[in-house]
C-alpha cells in the first residue's frame, strides 16, 4: 500500500486462484464501506504447467479418430476454469506423406479436445504450442497402427466408470454407476 498523501492510496495484490475471490479491505482493523467485494479472478494458461492425457496422445489406428484431452494450467499450476486460449496442434506423418490436420475444440472449462484421424501408418510426432512455446514433452511420438475397421475389444486403460456411485455411497440404499468401455485406442465401443 502506497500512501498518495492527498487521502487517497494505491494498493495492489496478485490472486492465487481464478474465480470469484472476496477483496476485503480493512481500515483500523475493520472492514472498510462496501468490502468484502467480489472480484472476478481470470486466468492466463502457461503451456510450460499445461497437461495432456488420453489415447491419442499414445496410440492410434488408421480406422478411427485418434483424441486426447489439454488441460490448461496457469502460472501457479492450478487448472484453468475457463477456454479462449488457441494451443496449436502440429501433427508430423512419416517421411513422404501428408501432415496430418487436428481438430481443437474448446470445451470452455479450461480443457481443449483434439481429435485427429491418421490416414497411414508408422510413427506420428505431435507438437503442441501456445503462443509460439511449445508444451513440456512436446512432440510426442504416436505410433499409428494400420487397421481396416475399428477395434472392437475392451481395454481397461482407456475404460472409465462414471455417475453418483463413484462419488458418493450409503449403506442404506444401493449405489450406481455407470461403466464406459473404451478399446485400445481410447475410442468408445459401441
Amino acid at each position: 500500500i502506497k500512501d498518495n498523501h492527498d487521502g487517497t492510496y494505491n494498493a495492489s495484490y496478485k490472486p492465487k486462484n481464478a474465480g470469484i475471490n472476496k477483496l476485503l479491505v480493512t481500515l483500523n482493523s475493520v472492514a472498510i464501506s462496501g468490502s468484502p467485494a467480489p472480484v472476478q479472478v481470470t486466468q492466463c494458461a502457461s503451456i510450460e504447467n499445461s497437461i495432456v492425457s488420453g489415447a491419442g496422445i499414445h496410440v492410434a489406428s488408421t480406422a478411427e479418430p485418434a483424441i486426447f484431452t489439454i488441460q490448461a494450467r496457469d502460472a501457479l499450476n492450478n487448472n484453468c476454469t475457463s477456454g479462449g486460449e488457441k494451443f496449436e496442434i502440429l501433427i508430423d506423418s512419416p517421411i513422404g506423406t501428408p501432415p496430418v490436420l487436428a481438430h481443437v475444440k474448446d470445451n470452455r472449462d479450461g480443457t481443449y479436445t483434439v481429435s485427429y484421424n491418421a490416414r497411414v501408418p508408422g510413427e506420428h510426432k505431435i507438437h503442441i504450442s501456445l503462443d509460439s512455446k511449445q508444451m513440456s514433452n512436446s512432440p510426442f511420438t504416436v505410433n499409428v497402427e494400420q487397421q481396416s475397421k475399428p477395434d472392437e475389444t475392451v481395454d481397461s486403460r482407456w475404460s472409465t466408470a462414471e455417475g453418483a456411485g463413484t462419488q458418493l455411497a450409503s449403506t442404506a440404499e444401493v449405489a450406481q454407476f455407470k461403466i464406459r468401455a473404451k478399446n485400445k485406442f481410447g475410442n468408445d465401443l459401441c
